[in-house]
C-alpha cells in the first residue's frame, strides 16, 4: 500500500502486504496511520483520501471521518450501487467535457486526458452518502456510455 500526496507526489506512508492478500487488508489501519502521519508532520488543512475500490468499507470510511478527512472512493457495482444508479432520472445528467491536455499546467493535471473527450455525470444517493456517478464513451462502440462509480462524500 501506497500513500503519496497528490501536489508533490512524495510519499506519506507505505506498507507491503503478503502478495496473496486481499486488497482490502489492513486497509483501515492504513488510513489511520496515514492520517495520523499527516497531522503529526504539520498539515492542518483539509485532507482528503482518494483510493480505489478496495477501500470501498464502511470501516475506512469511519477512519476517514474519524480524523476529520473527507474521502472519495472507487465503489464496486454491487447491486445496491446498481439500484441507486438505476434510480437517476435522465435529466439529472450533465455533460462536462475534459479540457485540451496540451493547454493544462502539468503540476495541475495528473494522469493522460483525451482530447475533446466527453463524459457524463449525475448524483444519487447510496445509503445516505453521496453518490457521483460518471460515464464514458467506450472508444470501440459509438455512442455506448460505460459507467465508472465513484463515490464522494462531504
Amino acid at each position: 500500500m501506497l500513500a503519496t500526496r497528490a501536489d508533490t507526489g512524495e510519499v506519506l506512508h507505505c506498507r507491503q502486504r503478503q502478495g496473496s492478500a486481499n486488497t482490502a487488508r489492513g486497509a483501515q489501519r492504513f488510513v489511520r496511520e496515514t492520517l495520523r502521519r499527516a497531522r503529526r508532520a504539520g498539515a492542518t488543512g483539509q485532507i482528503v483520501l482518494r483510493a480505489d475500490s478496495g477501500y470501498w468499507s464502511n470501516k475506512v470510511i469511519k477512519a476517514c471521518t474519524d480524523h476529520q478527512a473527507r474521502y472519495s472512493i472507487t465503489v464496486r457495482q454491487t447491486a445496491p450501487v446498481q439500484r441507486a444508479e438505476a434510480l437517476i432520472d435522465d435529466a439529472a445528467w450533465t455533460m462536462i467535457r475534459h479540457p485540451d491536455p496540451d493547454s493544462l499546467d502539468p503540476a495541475d493535471h495528473a494522469g493522460p486526458v483525451d482530447k475533446g473527450q466527453e463524459a457524463w455525470v449525475a448524483e444519487a444517493d447510496l445509503d445516505g452518502r453521496r453518490l457521483i456517478v460518471r460515464r464514458t464513451r467506450d472508444a470501440d462502440g459509438p455512442g455506448v456510455l460505460f459507467d465508472t462509480w465513484r463515490h464522494h462524500a462531504f
